[in-house]
């Protein structure tokens, strides 16, 4: 007998994607969502183990062969998946407590796919959420943000997946170009690129700027600025390092708006790629996988997913400070032989680590493994210790777990205390 599997594909402020054959590459949409339409799209051609309904606002062209089934709200997508009789439910997070609530009424055993951080409130309501059988980190070191925490007891990780075996387009760097891709939001740190923009001008005169990319990846309803690339308080933030005296955007820099699987053919031209300087909110980053399978070295910020998703000094650059983001620009953007070196490291590390048709199978596992209430197994520190409170948070796994001091809060309880405080 077939599993009954929900997907949720939140396209409520989408418009006509077309969603059908996410292996060809990210048609122009959030990271988050085009995961959730690769997945189900994987596990329809990888196994007949499933029958899989995806729950949409019917904005989008799905994968043939799943089945759509359009809701009005979160609270309608529970009542239709009980009604539908579904035995297993992949979810976005960002989920309120009343929604918990009310799925706890049903039958349905729930995998919250954890692609943000998870906000303290829904943390909370996790831990004692019974129907929640497993939440998936997009990475270990988003995994090892909760080792000291209750709810890492029903957690795993999977790395996020991309199709690595359809045939890229070779790369041919005639220009030294920076292609920046991304949301263009504060979230996302592209001021920080802009910012630093003119001190790589200055050292590399020819240099040329492509940003993929506006405000409304995640929103096609936003309101833009004037330029129509941003909210016009964030244009306001760093157009100013892109334009010149009379506000004219500067020669070398290109707006390319929002682009899907076209987006290579830039990709093949380009000698840096940059995704989220600030590496704020990162837990993975799909597009510096995207970049690195395209043979192109990254450059970014030395915390958070980044880690994972960037091999610092093989594949690319993780800075840690402003001079040293401009120094690996330029550095990458001259030393031809690094920049070879590094892309060919890179499409290496993408193949061996996020191919898809391997990926696919650690899904099927936990999925059975869920449905057959088989539970989580703790996955350990691999390394990174100094990344985002890590030491501390393995002291506190000792004296919560090992000792079986559980009075004593965690790095998150201490975290939202310190904010509560500073409000």
């Amino acid at each position: 007998m077939k599993i009954k599997l929900g997907i949720e594909f939140n396209d409520r402020n989408l418009m006509d994607v077309n969603a059908s054959m996410p292996e060809n590459g990210n048609p122009g949409i959030g990271g988050s969502e085009y995961l959730f339409a690769l997945l189900g799209r994987y596990l329809q051609k990888t196994t007949d183990a499933f029958e899989i309904y995806f729950f949409n606002f019917g904005n989008s062209k799905l994968p043939e062969g799943v089945i759509s089934v359009i809701i009005e709200d979160n609270m309608d997508m529970l009542d239709q998946a009980a009604a539908l009789g579904v035995d297993v439910l992949i979810h976005q997070v960002s989920k309120p407590d009343h929604w918990y609530r009310k799925l706890e009424s049903t039958n349905i055993k729930a995998i919250p796919w954890a692609h943000i951080f998870l906000p303290y409130e829904e943390l909370k309501t996790i831990r004692s959420c019974t129907n929640v059988k497993r939440v998936v980190f997009v990475g270990k070191e988003e995994y090892d943000t909760y080792i000291d925490d209750d709810i890492i007891t029903k957690s795993t990780y999977i790395y996020n997946m991309i199709n690595t075996s359809r045939t890229a387009k070779e790369r041919c760097v005639v220009q030294p170009s920076v292609t920046y891709i991304g949301s263009l939001v504060p979230a996302k740190g592209f001021h920080l690129l802009a910012k630093i923009w003119p001190s790589v001008l200055a050292r590399v005169p020819d240099a040329q700027l492509n940003v993929i990319g506006t405000g409304k990846v995640y929103d096609r309803n936003a309101v833009l600025g004037k330029y129509g690339i941003a909210q016009e308080s964030y244009e306001n933030e760093f157009m100013p390092y892109l334009t010149d005296e009379n506000s004219d955007i500067l020669p070398s820099v290109h707006f390319l708006g929002l682009l899907g699987e076209e987006k290579e053919d830039i990709l093949c031209q380009t000698a840096v790629g940059v995704v989220n300087p600030t590496a704020l909110t990162e837990t993975f980053c799909i597009s510096a996988v995207e970049m690195q399978l395209c043979g192109v070295p990254v450059v970014s910020k030395k915390k958070w997913g980044l880690l994972d998703t960037i091999k610092d000094g093989k594949t690319g650059f993780l800075y840690t400070s402003e001079k040293e983001f401009v120094d690996r620009v330029v550095q990458l953007l001259l030393d031809k032989e690094l920049n070879a070196q590094f892309g060919c490291q890179g499409q290496a590390f993408v193949k061996n680590t996020f191919e898809a048709g391997i990926l696919i199978h650690q899904w099927i596992d936990l999925l059975k493994d869920v449905y057959n209430d088989v539970p989580a197994t703790y996955a350990g520190v691999q390394g990174n210790w100094g990344n985002d409170l890590k030491f501390l948070r393995g002291v506190l796994r000792f004296f919560r777990f090992k000792l079986g001091m559980k009075f004593i809060p965690t790095t998150e309880d201490l975290k939202h205390f310190k904010q509560r405080l500073h409000r």
